[in-house]
């Protein structure tokens, strides 16, 4: 799975979190990334300094926390009492990185412990249903207080996301109905999707691809009718909220390599790469506003920001046809 973003800017969001611009790491790393067979507890810490003074002199840059190799500091593989020490233990056997944020304070709003847990479980559930519909990854939210477990939730796509959960089920079993008649009946239309051609980084020529739209009658409010859309790393990227349909439902796109569960085609690949160019550094949004989108234009040649907006409206379009309801007027 390739990554999410293109821009490398969401690790920048645990030093925002934290008081003191600081945070630690430790990882457990594959075989081959190891070092004279160390493969755990590799440590590593940077303090992202701000502009400050001592003795009169203005100081500003970042801090790291590691070893001292030449004249810059990298990573070390360290024991289990300093890990321990540092908050920072992790299991042996499965490979992945723990990151401790020094000094965390939410910066929008003071927030307890338990809001803070129940806003992040919800988030999870909002953004990353997908991903735990499809069983791809498991969340845990855990609360220790001096070394002692609290609490231990695991996040499940209930709640608001229970429904297009089971959609997505039903969608990748094939499950699908011909018509919306009851609550639960889900069904599927092909949105297209014109990808623009590429002129860097395994060019390829434009083409035609199809991303799946999948509908399922609800019980809920109308005025919450909305599409979300996703793609490969199968986190929401979008929503798009659609008016003036009297029934409850509840819709999603998967584009990309989001599209099929397993084995994704060249087309699917290509798809997810240019969803990816035109989402922005915040990773929100794929239909085109006003902002530039200057990580397309340096890959793609074409009509893109054209395409990606005909691809929204092809959305609202495909879910007025399957309720039979008019098209709002430009």
């Amino acid at each position: 799975q390739t990554s999410g973003g293109s821009y490398g800017l969401g690790k920048a969001v645990y030093w925002r979190f934290s008081a003191v611009n600081t945070v630690l790491f430790n990882s457990t790393v594959l075989p081959n990334e190891g070092c004279d067979g160390k493969t755990h507890n590799r440590l590593f810490g940077i303090s992202q300094g701000s502009v400050h003074r001592v003795g009169g002199h203005r100081l500003q840059g970042r801090g790291s926390f590691g070893v001292e190799s030449g004249d810059h500091t990298v990573s070390c593989f360290s024991d289990e009492q300093t890990v321990e020490a540092l908050s920072l233990a992790r299991p042996k056997n499965t490979t992945g990185t723990t990151a401790l944020i020094i000094g965390f304070r939410n910066p929008d709003e003071v927030q307890t412990v338990d809001e803070l847990v129940d806003g992040l479980g919800v988030a999870i559930q909002r953004n990353f249903w997908p991903l735990i519909a499809r069983d791809q990854v498991a969340f845990r939210v855990e609360v220790e207080h001096n070394g002692q477990l609290q609490e231990s939730k695991l996040i499940t796509p209930d709640g608001p996301s229970a429904e297009l959960a089971l959609a997505l089920r039903k969608f990748d079993r094939g499950d699908l109905q011909a018509t919306l008649e009851s609550p639960g009946d889900t069904v599927t239309k092909p949105i297209l999707l014109k990808v623009p051609r590429r002129k860097s980084d395994s060019p390829h020529d434009a083409f035609d691809y199809e991303a799946q739209l999948v509908v399922t009658l609800t019980n809920g409010d109308p005025r919450e009718n909305r599409v979300e859309l996703f793609r490969g790393p199968q986190m929401i990227v979008e929503t798009i909220p659609i008016r003036n349909i009297a029934q409850s439902f509840r819709a999603f796109v998967a584009a990309g390599r989001g599209r099929v569960l397993l084995e994704p085609s060249e087309a699917d690949s290509r798809a997810d790469d240019f969803l990816r160019r035109a989402e922005p550094p915040s990773h929100d949004k794929w239909i085109p506003g006003s902002a530039p989108q200057t990580s397309l234009a340096a890959h793609y040649v074409g009509a893109y920001s054209r395409n990606l907006k005909e691809f929204g409206t092809s959305i609202v379009d495909a879910i007025r046809s399957i309720f039979d309801a008019p098209s709002p007027p430009d």
